[in-house]
């Protein structure tokens, strides 16, 4: 079951023609993503670029690694990327590709944005949430809805692991105080759906995180 939250804003800085224009040259653009109805019906297969930019429903998978005192990881998604290019992101995400088994997914957004030697405990499920987002952005008009699956997983990424996707520019563990305090003074400091995950996700970052947001 999933849980709709829609955010209906724009980022902090706007393209003024706000068109959707051509998919960017970035690969990952054309991949073939099955996309859903508002609840979660099969409706067929579009690429990434016409679900992000039409409205079209389809999954993603975020895997959020946290420490033992309760610090969870962020990423930070590079400069260069049209989509929330320069925001913190929770953890790892991938969009699930056609066919895809969720923890497959999770475990790709491991290897491929934390490192390829990344070791976690197995994943485990915390929430189900669909989010909205639609803004303009400086080259692109994005409209964004998500069917989130929402993973933990309790393990420290010290030390060497490995190759990771230039996508992510940096990962840093934050206390969900830190967090709300950052959030506090610049919201746009982060990806707009993190607000909506960590206060709709209390099985996954505490209950106090979701009432102070």
């Amino acid at each position: 079951m999933y849980i709709c939250v829609y955010i209906r804003r724009r980022a902090k800085t706007l393209s003024s023609a706000g068109q959707v224009g051509a998919a960017p040259s970035h690969p990952s653009w054309s991949d073939p993503v099955d996309v859903y109805d508002s609840d979660g019906q099969h409706l067929g297969v579009r690429t990434a670029w016409q679900a992000q930019t039409t409205c079209l429903w389809h999954r993603t998978v975020y895997v959020v690694p946290h420490l033992p005192d309760g610090r969870v990881l962020f990423q930070r998604r590079a400069d260069w990327k049209w989509r929330m290019g320069g925001y913190w992101d929770l953890g790892a995400s991938e969009t699930v590709e056609v066919g895809e088994d969720l923890l497959v997914a999770a475990q790709r957004a491991i290897h491929e944005e934390l490192g390829s030697r990344a070791a976690l405990p197995a994943p485990t499920e915390c929430c189900r949430l669909s989010t909205g987002w639609s803004g303009a952005l400086p080259k692109m008009q994005l409209c964004q809805l998500d069917h989130n699956i929402v993973y933990t997983a309790l393990g420290n990424l010290s030390g060497d692991t490995g190759d990771r996707d230039e996508e992510v520019d940096a990962l840093e563990y934050f206390s969900m105080g830190d967090y709300i305090r950052l959030a506090d003074v610049d919201r746009y400091k982060f990806a707009p759906w993190v607000h909506a995950l960590v206060a709709g996700c209390p099985r996954c970052f505490g209950a106090a995180a979701a009432t102070e947001l």
